[in-house]
């Protein structure tokens, strides 16, 4: 039987950590334990994890000083007692049959390291916005299929094997913007068996004010030159012979 290790990094989330805990605790399939890294929120954010804390044995929290999102993931998997473990951000939400779903793919098929799922956006209200135009398959799939997804690098939008993710030692760059870039190709492209869920399971909140939404110049300048350092590490790390390039 699997067990789901979920990670939220948390910081100032406190609009948002309510829902995401709510829609983790309702999950269908039972065997699950949460992490949350608490990365030196200033809000009511802990306050809320406490109140959860003291309802759900499941939950764990670790605090930090503050250290950034790619940091924040690395340090979490060293607290992971499961044999699965996903990403959820702590302002988006998942759907009541998740962990029910992507269970019994896994159960199925035991040597899945990495597994790939639908995306629906929706508001900060939780107003669908639209559904992700995904694969119109489902099974074992390769990276050239998956690099043309809309949702390709999200850290949340895959469930990994902690064994296949320790043998390949996957760290985040800490620092960047958009941290998941410059890792989850490099993730794919070492993975013996990718599986893709034809279900949409994950809720991406678009809300006001977040990086990937700013129009600020200077955060915007910074993710360009991120994402460009992290495409040419990944040249450097991936390339061979047998590498398409497109």
């Amino acid at each position: 039987m699997n067990k789901f290790s979920i990670i939220i990094p948390c910081y100032n989330a406190e609009k948002y950590i309510e829902r995401c805990l709510k829609s983790i605790i309702k999950q269908t399939y039972r065997n699950f334990e949460i992490i949350i890294i608490n990365d030196g929120s200033t809000d009511k954010s802990l306050d809320i994890i406490k109140k959860y804390q003291e309802r759900n044995k499941c939950i764990k929290c670790v605090n930090q000083e503050n250290m950034g999102v790619a940091a924040t993931r690395n340090n979490a998997i060293k607290y992971i007692t499961g044999n699965k473990f996903i990403f959820i951000d702590a302002d988006d939400y998942i759907e009541n049959n998740y962990l029910e779903k992507v269970n019994d793919v896994l159960e199925k098929n035991k040597d899945i390291d990495v597994l790939k799922f639908k995306i629906k956006l929706v508001d900060e209200g939780g107003n669908l916005i639209r559904m992700e135009n995904g694969l119109n398959k489902e099974g074992v799939t390769s990276f050239e299929e998956l690099v043309k997804l809309e949702f390709l690098e999200p850290a949340w939008s895959y469930v990994y094997k902690l064994s296949f993710w320790k043998e390949n030692n996957f760290t985040y760059l800490k620092g960047m913007i958009h941290e998941d870039f410059g890792l989850t190709p490099e993730i794919l492209m070492k993975a013996n068996k990718i599986y893709y869920l034809n279900s949409y399971l994950y809720n991406y909140v678009q809300r006001n004010g977040s990086i990937m939404s700013s129009n600020n110049k200077e955060k915007l300048h910074k993710k360009a030159y991120d994402m460009l350092y992290q495409y040419d590490r990944l040249i450097k790390i991936n390339y061979n012979k047998d590498t398409k390039v497109y």
